[in-house]
């Protein structure tokens, strides 16, 4: 919608200095005899000459609008790409940072089973279990949640982009091969 009323005024820009100059060369036309002969002919030519340079410009405008708008949705994939692949390996680290915690849970275990262990230091290693799989778990699976979240829409927005993209490219393919 935009773009056709920007093509509109540009039309009439382009149109509007071209009609006043054959109006001003229409009212001085010589008086006595009025217009000499073929000037009507030469200028309804130069009008048709006007109008299809006119059209060019349009074509070409549009053109370059249309190659300005690939450029912009091209960044923003490759900005929605950068994104998406952080959100990956961040979620890469996580599940990292998972399995390190549940070795130390593990190990904690292990070192419970074990019938020597003082009771100061059975309880010392509950709470650190407790403290890890409480804290630490509960937080890296909060935030792996939140991850999944936004790789999940980074998709969505990466996949509309794309589509948007592949839009611009035909529409450029269309208007490139109508010149």
């Amino acid at each position: 919608m935009k773009r056709s009323i920007f093509i509109a005024t540009v039309i009439c820009f382009l149109i509007l200095p071209a009609t006043a100059g054959l109006a001003f060369a229409q009212s001085a036309a010589p008086s006595s005899g009025g217009l000499a002969p073929g000037s009507l002919n030469h200028q309804a030519g130069d009008l048709t000459a006007l109008v299809k340079h006119l059209s060019t410009e349009v074509r070409a405008l549009r053109l370059e609008l249309c190659k300005l708008q690939l450029e912009f949705r091209q960044g923003k994939v490759a900005q929605l790409e950068r994104e998406l692949r952080q959100a990956q390996s961040d979620g890469r680290q996580m599940e990292v940072q998972e399995r390190a915690l549940r070795q130390d849970v593990a190990a904690i275990d292990q070192q419970l089973n074990d019938s020597t262990l003082a009771a100061e230091e059975r309880k010392e290693l509950e709470a650190n279990k407790a403290e890890m799989l409480s804290g630490g778990l509960e937080t890296l699976r909060a935030e792996q949640r939140t991850t999944a979240q936004r790789e999940s829409e980074l998709s969505k927005q990466l996949e509309q982009e794309q589509q948007r993209l592949q839009e611009l490219l035909g529409k450029l393919k269309k208007l490139s091969f109508s010149d």
